[in-house]
Formats: structure tokens, sequence, C-alpha cells
């Protein structure tokens, strides 16, 4: 009787350190994980979900039989374990995150640090927040620069600014001189940041 009762608890210790190392296992993973193998995910949550539950097979990866509290939890990993990571790899779905969730300061210091790694969707996120003052001191100039940064990068909205911008420039004085600031600016810092445009490889 006490052998059974010592080899179930020690069953039970068993299956608790199995799964303690299970998961330290999926999570290390992750670090081999690439936005290329992600599902189509509509949200940076949904992104963020896939790589919580560390599925690098897009087949496996099934969030709809989860509860919300169970995809929060999940999540909340995710997020804390890509913190973690400190290379900003994953800075741009973080930044997405973030604006999503509405946490400006948050989103703001992830998408300088996308911006950094040739991220346009986080130049773009700079260049509303300095266009609309949003988190920052509101400056059409620091503006400009991260829309000139965003269109070399492909993004279309600000290639669409930047021309409409120009063509205004052409009878207003101060719309020229705030985007020629921006333009200089711009080139500034692609000088400073050579790996967020250009690739080696």
């Amino acid at each position: 009787m006490n052998k059974l009762k010592n080899f179930s608890f020690f069953s039970i210790v068993s299956i608790f350190i199995f799964l303690a190392a299970l998961q330290c296992y999926v999570f290390s993973e992750q670090k081999t994980l690439s936005l290329d193998d992600m599902p189509l995910c509509k949200t940076a949550e949904e992104q963020l979900l896939w790589l919580g539950c560390g599925c690098p097979n897009k087949a496996e990866y099934t969030p709809s039989n989860l509860s919300q509290k169970e995809k929060e939890m999940i999540v909340e990993k995710a997020v804390s374990y890509l913190k973690g990571l400190g290379d900003g790899a994953f800075s741009e779905t973080l930044t997405e995150y973030y604006v999503e969730k509405k946490d400006q300061p948050k989103a703001l210091y992830w998408a300088y640090k996308g911006a950094e790694r040739g991220s346009g969707y986080c130049m773009s996120v700079l260049r509303c927040a300095y266009a609309r003052g949003e988190g920052v001191i509101q400056d059409q100039v620091e503006s400009s620069k991260w829309a000139h940064l965003a269109a070399a990068k492909g993004r279309e909205n600000e290639q669409k600014l930047i021309k409409n911008i120009t063509e205004m420039a052409t009878t207003n004085e101060y719309a020229e001189a705030f985007i020629q600031k921006g333009r200089e600016k711009a080139k500034e810092w692609m000088e400073k940041h050579p790996e967020a445009f250009f690739d080696p490889n």
C-alpha cells in the first residue's frame, strides 16, 4: 500500500516536472520562430496568441477551442516572452498590439525599436503620433521625417501624403519649408541607421 502511495506521489511530481519542462521548451523554441511561419492573423493579438501557443506548424494553430481568459493568459505570456528577448525582433507586433490596446507610451516605445529594425509600419505610427501630438510634442517637421522614411519603406499612405504635400508646396511656402526640413532629417536618420534600409545579404 505504501509502495502504491509512493508510486502515485512520484508519478504526480513527475507529471508536473514534465509539464513545466514542456512549457519552458515551447517558449525556448519560439526563438527560432519567424513571422513567415505565422498563419493568417488579422490582429497583433492573434499573432501573439499564435506565438504563445508555440505552434510553428500553422495547422496546429486552433485558438477557437480556447476560452477568452485562456487567450488573455497566453497573450500575456507571449508579450512577456518577447519583451525578454531584448533584440526587438517582434517590435512591430508589439507596437501593433499596444496601438490596438490604445496604450500610446508602450506603442511608441516599441515603434522606435521597430523603426530602427526597418519597420515601415512603426515609422508610420511615429509619423501619426508627431502629426497629432499624441504621446509626444506635436512636431510637423518630425512627422514629415517619419513620413519620408515610411514612404521609402513602401508605405502607400505615406507615399500619397508626400505626393500631395509636394504638390501643395508649389504654392505654399510653409508646406515647402517643412517638407524640405523633414526630407533632410529623414536622410540624416537613414545615414545613421543604414541597417533599417539596406541588407548586405
